[in-house]
């Protein structure tokens, strides 16, 4: 028994007549139309159109080669082929632009020597071996016309046959060799399938015999005359199909007995048996067929097939509810090996009303559910007892009592009785049922609950919201499971009301609802709208089947399932199908992945087992699975690296913007339920490291950079220092101008008090101290100016500075004070440096805020100069008031100003920006056994190191 199927414009074939069919190498459908040429590969068609660089878009016949090039026979005067998914013709291949065609093609013949026959009013030989293209014009030395050959075919060599005059020559390298003579009689065209000559219009076929010449078998005349033939084919060795306008037939060649017919009434323009042993044809306004011998039996209900409500399989058959009211029983009759169809008609009142069950009791009366349950002495008679409420699902307990699942509730019948002994889930609104032992689980709007004996009902919990929705079917499983099905196309596994395993899309269960659910023990059936499904009822549950229209089943929407002794009866929307639930297990062959083309920086790249060198380009992989087995799309993933992990993908294209560099392997492979095994496609590829990203490359690049940045760094830190000492000697100069400001500064009081002491003197007549001080303050004031030029000077000048400057002060202030030098140093004072006038500002201050305050006259201050270490040390101590003392009588008398401290402090200052901090200044208050003040003392230090830098330094003025 064939099932058969049938490809329009609802299943994706856009076209209404198949001219011609072929199957290539890869197992691919290939299918000329008047929409384009159309490719099939088991689950989707892919059209081909002059947009895609057909030269027509009608195209007449197909042929392939031994090289893979399927041959093309367009409408229009033009020829053309595709090649790794790319159409070539006359304007991209060189050996085409060599054919000069004068009108439209009438045929062409491809053999496997390569040669590629093409006729219009002339015939060409053509020949990509060799490049070579011939015409040929003449047979026996005489000139023909193409148009005069009513009958070829390519022989078992792949030579052609030609039928010219009555005449039957054969192609012989380099011209027509004359086999014998036609048939005396024979009238109308010839066909010719390898050494059988069959004329169809006289039902006769004659054999050559292909050793001798001139010779041929008697006919057989047994063939039945078949008029309006279109194609002839030899599918076996005693095989012909012959198509016509009356449908297609498969005679055998040895007998001339007919075998088989299809489609019958139907234009059919070709045939084609392909390599699973299905018949595909192409007819004219019906699109295309196939027929495939399958486990998957077919119920004859009529030529209207009825949509399937509920089902239910029994001893010698099946018993049905359908949707127009209908109840049919099917009974097997051994007799004629066929089941024998009864219709009885179930409500005549409501002949739209769906029955969900329909049974006797003991008493023999009938029970139907359906919008009610009803009570009938036979089926169709009027309703002896009605009992309302809205049917979704009944079970049937082995008590024989029925557990009605409604709208309202559920309730438990006793048929006998036909009273409701029972009610629970009342107001609750049940679609589906199931029992595992004393439990009943009702589906519902709102998820699963579960009915104890003498319990409350529990509402069972299922992950994430999967149990909160539609519940559309339950099941009772193997060894206690419980199958849930619900509005979101998730089927899920319970074990002791626990989740355990959830089957979804991601899993294979392509579908968009679930109606059904049936467990056969080892197999869960799952009916839903793309076919049906059978799923393995041990761990991990997995898809191990999956039946469509494509094998065999009436129609893709699944409606209900029962099973009876292995039986699997399928209530589809179209009727009935059923089979053996052990022929599902005959697993076909696992097709291969089929690369159709690579693409890389606009080259086409074809797979192998050697490596494929890419640019640094865009990679394009196309690729297919050939799958007739069961008409849905396989499972795509992929992965790069034998090592990483596998990525699900949905169409049949993977595009890779950016690829790594080095060696990588790209992993495709493709899932379906129907197959033995996993087919797996491996490709090898090398993008070449380019120069810049190669280690030796990188490691002289990094060392050239590193050089660059040596040498950037050297005159960049050279410039940078060279404008450092431009800047720190402008600096310098600006700090030693004002420090020699500074050091010109001299107290205006200090000098007016002088000129006034020198005055009294004189006025007081004591001239000789008058002389003296004059003698010692010109000298001070000639010392100042000189050393006001000099930043540092040598300690004898500085000391001998300070002597006049005490000098002075004492005259000044009436030896108020004596004062004492000590100096205590290993070096010269000629070669130790000190800052000019660096001593007499504090010298000043012991005498002003100091010593000159005492009553008693007894002022003493004393410098002492020692070297400690590496050191020099200026220490001035006086025995002066101290200076909070000082500090309370300068608050009073606010016209004396003394500014020689700021000003010592600012030289200070100035003089460790220049030498980085090398003069330290302390100051100490001293405090006698009665802890009242008995003076100051001030420490200045700094090393004798400074020496070398004053020598380095071209602005530093010293002078010894």
């Amino acid at each position: 028994m064939y099932s058969s199927t049938n490809y329009e414009w609802q299943q994706g074939f856009n076209a209404t007549t198949g001219y011609n069919l072929v199957q290539d190498h890869n197992g691919y459908i290939w299918i000329s139309t008047e929409n384009g040429l159309m490719r099939f590969n088991g689950y989707g068609f892919k059209t081909y159109t002059t947009r895609d660089g057909l030269p027509d878009n009608e195209i007449i016949t197909l042929h392939e080669d031994t090289e893979g090039r399927l041959w093309l026979l367009p409408f229009a005067r033009n020829i053309a082929y595709i090649k790794n998914g790319k159409i070539y013709t006359p304007q991209n291949d060189f050996l085409l632009s060599r054919l000069k065609l004068r009108r439209k093609l009438e045929w062409l013949s491809v053999n496997k020597n390569g040669d590629i026959w093409i006729a219009d009013d002339q015939l060409w030989l053509c020949n990509y071996k060799d490049s070579s293209v011939k015409k040929i014009d003449r047979i026996n030395g005489k000139p023909f016309d193409a148009t005069a050959i009513t009958g070829r075919c390519l022989d078992d060599k792949g030579r052609l046959m030609i039928v010219v005059d009555a005449n039957i020559y054969r192609w012989s390298d380099t011209a027509f060799i004359r086999i014998c003579s036609m048939p005396a009689g024979t009238t109308g065209y010839t066909y010719l399938a390898d050494s059988v000559l069959y004329n169809p219009q006289q039902g006769r076929i004659f054999y050559l015999n292909q050793k001798t010449t001139g010779q041929k078998l008697s006919a057989i005349t047994r063939t039945p005359v078949i008029r309006h033939v279109h194609s002839v084919t030899r599918i076996s060795g005693h095989e012909m199909m012959v198509t016509s306008d009356n449908g297609a037939r498969i005679l055998d060649i040895r007998t001339g007995l007919l075998k088989d017919t299809f489609l019958m009434g139907s234009k059919v323009g070709s045939g084609l048996k392909a390599r699973d042993g299905s018949f595909w044809f192409g007819t004219t306004g019906k699109g295309i067929s196939r027929f495939l011998s399958t486990y998957v039996k077919r119920l004859e209900l009529g030529p209207a097939a009825p949509s399937i409500v509920s089902i239910k399989g029994r001893e010698a058959g099946m018993s049905c509810t359908t949707d127009d009211a209908l109840y049919i029983t099917a009974t097997y009759q051994k007799k004629t090996a066929r089941y024998a169809i009864t219709k009885m008609a179930l409500a005549h009142e409501n002949r739209r009303a769906h029955f969900f069950y329909v049974g006797q009791n003991n008493k023999g009366d009938w029970i139907t559910c359906s919008d009610s349950t009803i009570l009938r002495r036979r089926l169709g008679a009027r309703s002896l007892k009605r009992l309302q409420g809205h049917v979704k699902s009944v079970l049937e307990e082995p008590s024989g009592h029925l557990i009605i699942g409604s709208i309202d509730g559920v309730f438990r019948l006793n048929k006998d009785k036909f009273l409701y002994t029972d009610t629970f889930l009342f107001r609750q609104r049940i679609t589906t049922l199931a029992r595992i032992n004393d439990t009943i689980y009702a589906g519902t709007f709102n998820g699963v609950l579960a009915c104890y004996p003498n319990k409350p009902y529990q509402h069972i919990t299922l992950p994430g919201n999967q149990g909160d929705g539609h519940i559309t079917a339950l099941s009772p499983g193997k060894d206690g499971l419980l199958w849930v099905a619900n509005g979101k196309t998730d089927l899920m596994v319970l074990k002791a009301q626990q989740w355990v395993q959830t089957i979804g899309i991601q899993d294979g269960l392509q579908c968009n609802r679930i109606s059904c659910l049936k467990s056969s023990g080892n197999l869960l059936w799952v009916g839903t709208d793309n076919g049906l499904f059978a799923i393995a009822q041990t761990p991990p549950y997995k898809i191990v089947r999956h039946l469509t229209y494509a094998t065999g089943l009436n129609s893709n929407q699944i409606n209900c399932i029962d099973i009876y002794k292995g039986r699997v009866w399928v209530g589809t929307i179209n009727g009935v199908n059923y089979f053996d639930e052990s022929d599902i297990f005959r697993t076909s062959d696992s097709p291969k992945i089929i690369v159709n083309n690579i693409e890389n920086d606009g080259k086409d790249l074809y797979p192998g087992k050697d490596k494929i060198t890419l640019s640094n380009s865009p990679l394009t992989i196309d690729f297919d699975v050939v799958d007739f087995s069961g008409g849905t799309k396989p499972i795509f993933e992929y992965k790069i690296g034998e090592n990483s992990e596998w990525i699900a993908i949905q169409d049949n294209r993977l595009y890779f913007p950016a690829i790594p560099y080095g060696n990588f392997t790209v992993f495709i492979r493709a899932f379906s339920p129907n197959w033995g095994a996993i087919p797996l496609f491996m490709q090898a590829f090398q993008n070449p490291v380019p120069l810049f990203l190669k280690w030796w490359f990188i490691l002289i690049m990094i060392f050239c950079c590193f050089a660059l940045l040596l040498i950037t760094g050297f005159f960049t830190l050279r410039r940078i220092r060279s404008n450092d000492k431009i800047k720190l000697a402008t600096q310098q100069n600006l700090l030693l101008l004002e420090q020699m400001a500074l050091q010109g500064q001299m107290s205006p009081h200090f000098i007016f008090n002088s000129i006034a002491a020198i005055k009294q003197h004189y006025v007081t007549g004591n001239t000789q101290q008058a002389n003296g001080l004059v003698d010692s303050f010109s000298a001070l004031i000639r010392q100042t100016f000189e050393m006001a030029a000099e930043v540092f000077v040598s300690l004898d000048k500085e000391l001998n500075y300070l002597r006049h400057y005490m000098d002075v002060e004492k005259i000044r202030f009436n030896a108020s004070f004596q004062y004492s030098i000590r100096v205590d140093v290993q070096m010269s004072s000629q070669h130790i440096p000190v800052p000019a006038m660096l001593l007499q500002p504090v010298v000043e201050n012991a005498i002003r805020h100091g010593v000159r305050h005492l009553l008693d006259k007894e002022g003493q201050v004393e410098l002492y100069v020692h070297q400690a270490g590496e050191r020099i040390i200026f220490t001035v101590t006086d025995n002066g008031i101290g200076r909070l003392k000082s500090l309370a009588m300068k608050d009073r008398d606010m016209l004396q100003p003394i500014n020689s401290s700021s000003v010592n402090e600012r030289r200070i200052h100035i003089l460790n920006r220049l030498f980085n901090n090398k003069i330290e200044v302390r100051t100490d208050d001293l405090i006698d056994e009665n802890g009242l003040p008995s003076g100051t003392r001030i420490v200045i230090a700094y090393p004798i190191s400074i020496i070398h830098e004053i020598s380095k330094n071209e602005n530093s003025h010293y002078r010894r």
